[in-house]
């Protein structure tokens, strides 16, 4: 499997897609982790952040496993909720 890649601009592809393929070998484990602690949330869901934070994960290496999570579909998105910032971000729930 390929994890996806962002690069837009010819100038960013060749980076982002390196980038993607030196993730991949431990992107299942860290996939299996974000699964793990939506699931331990319960009903209540997580926002990106609080996932961020629990797992001491950086935003660009989060978001993508969640959105192959979102792919997949064993997460769906929730209501919303406000963060720190007081901004509103959706919350993700497992369904499997």
């Amino acid at each position: 499997m390929t994890l996806p890649y962002t690069g837009r601009l010819t100038s960013t592809r060749r980076t982002s897609r390196l980038a993607s393929e030196a993730a991949e070998p431990k992107s299942g484990t860290i996939r299996l982790e974000v699964l793990e602690c939506i699931r331990n949330s319960g009903d209540s869901g997580l926002t990106d952040s609080q996932i961020q934070r629990q797992l001491g994960l950086d935003g660009s290496t989060q978001r993508p496993r969640r959105v192959e999570l979102v792919n997949s579909a064993f997460i769906v998105a929730g209501p919303p909720r406000r963060t720190v910032s007081g901004r509103r971000a959706v919350t993700w729930r497992a369904i499997r």
